[in-house]
């Protein structure tokens, strides 16, 4: 039989799983991430732009919404992601630049091995099966969720002292997909080429098919 390493503690499993979570997890190490608060649907008045977010169960890039206006924002909220009362929408700081993801295999907290994609598609964020074959070709990128990147030695190594501090922390024991911006310009609150976290995906992600369909991805 094939056999998968899952993480033992469903607890760890849920913490990451739940951006809301994941939030306070990562402002008490004190790693970089957007501002995010409970959505609350009482207020008379919004400050635009945000990204509307559901905080567990959604994958895909589905469950995420940029409201710059309130159009937006009403549209977000007619999508079947938003309603049921158990769900809990977020409010996150838009932060604006390049989204890499990190792969990473652990052994109860020890990282075995990594890598790095960058998202090219952030509405399609599963991708579109075969077309990862063609992931380098610049006329498939378009079909393509994810591309090869190239991060700055202190992009590279912010990136990694982060995840080893959450593996360290939690003892995380498989799979795992850790999504990062790397900030551009327009950022009042980041400067260019910082690294922030935006959320933990506990499980295989989209990125995966990329390296197994393109041998030349790595």
């Amino acid at each position: 039989g094939c056999k998968f390493a899952v993480t033992p503690d469903l607890n760890v499993y849920q913490m990451l799983e739940d951006k809301w979570d994941t939030f306070h997890l990562m402002k008490r190490f004190d790693i970089p991430t957007p501002q995010t608060e409970l959505f609350d649907t009482s207020l008379a008045e919004q400050h635009f732009p945000f990204f509307l977010k559901v905080a567990s169960g959604t994958n895909a890039g589905r469950g995420v919404w940029h409201c710059e206006n309130e159009h937006d924002l009403k549209d977000a909220l007619k999508h079947k992601e938003t309603k049921g009362k158990d769900v809990v929408l977020l409010r996150q700081q838009p932060t604006y630049g390049e989204i890499v993801c990190a792969e990473i295999i652990f052994n109860h907290g020890k990282p075995l091995g990594f890598f790095f994609a960058k998202s090219i598609q952030a509405d399609d964020l599963a991708g579109m099966g075969k077309a990862y074959v063609h992931s380098q070709k610049e006329e498939y990128k378009q079909m393509n969720s994810h591309v090869k990147v190239e991060l700055e030695d202190e992009q590279w190594e912010a990136v990694t002292k982060i995840f080893k501090q959450i593996g360290e922390a939690t003892k995380y024991h498989g799979m795992i997909d850790i999504e990062f911006i790397i900030a551009g310009e327009g950022n009042d609150h980041a400067e260019p080429g910082s690294v922030w976290l935006l959320e933990c995906n506990p499980r295989f992600s989209g990125d995966i098919h990329t390296t197994l369909s393109n041998p030349w991805f790595l």
